[in-house]
């Protein structure tokens, strides 16, 4: 009785877990669109299947592995190209990591999950009150696994020296933001940026928006004069 009492609540909880982190992707401009589709098919697949005790724990751990290991290559992908730990994606991964513990320990231990539900909770607080206080663009040096050879290569894909492409990770921008950046710089407009890097004119706007903030800038208007000017 117990079980399915809490298989009732964890299924209901899970299935706010499941829109939640859907909404999280869809307005993160940085997440790729496969990640988007493939995110969206396996929540619309979910909702039109039967709904077993095993069926829930099997999609509990599917999608949990699905956004960790896209994390966790973004994650990695960043300390190789600039030596860098966005805190925000290592907050990402450890919550995806302790959420997987809460599944395995409701199939295993029903009792312990209880014990532990409140543990996560305290850690989840912290989590996000310590992202809150460092603020999202913060990024630790992290050199293990670092190659210097990948940010040459993506320099020389942008045409820019390395030194100047490693001026721009400093500020935080990420390797799309700096695409943009240099297309503003040449003087295009949104639509023709959007066009030229095959995405959306709103996705655009949004990387606008991080640089923006970045950046530190109040308005996108002193942005765009700023852009069109190397950074010093």
């Amino acid at each position: 009785m117990l079980i399915m009492i809490w298989f009732r609540i964890h299924s209901s909880s899970f299935e706010i877990y499941l829109i939640g982190n859907l909404i999280i992707a869809l307005s993160l401009p940085e997440v790729s669109k496969k990640f988007k589709y493939g995110l969206f098919l396996f929540i619309a697949f979910y909702f039109i299947i039967n709904k077993t005790t095993l069926v829930t724990i099997l999609a509990n751990i599917l999608i949990i592995l699905y956004i960790t290991v896209y994390f966790v290559n973004r994650l990695l992908n960043e300390i190789r190209i600039s030596g860098k730990v966005s805190v925000f994606i290592l907050l990402v991964i450890v919550l995806n990591l302790q959420s997987l513990v809460t599944v395995f320990l409701f199939y295993f231990d029903i009792y312990l999950l209880t014990v532990y539900y409140n543990l996560k909770i305290t850690l989840i607080i912290f989590l996000n009150a310590f992202i809150t206080f460092l603020g999202p663009n913060k990024k630790l040096t992290f050199t293990y696994g670092y190659d210097p050879s990948i940010s040459a290569k993506a320099a020389s894909e942008l045409e820019i020296h390395v030194e100047e492409y490693g001026k721009y990770l400093e500020k935080g921008l990420t390797h799309r933001e700096i695409q943009v950046f240099l297309l503003i710089k040449k003087g295009l407009s949104n639509i023709e940026i959007a066009e030229k890097l095959n995405i959306d004119k709103k996705t655009v706007e949004s990387h606008l928006q991080h640089m923006k903030t970045k950046l530190g800038f109040t308005a996108l208007q002193r942005m765009r004069g700023y852009l069109k000017e190397s950074i010093e």
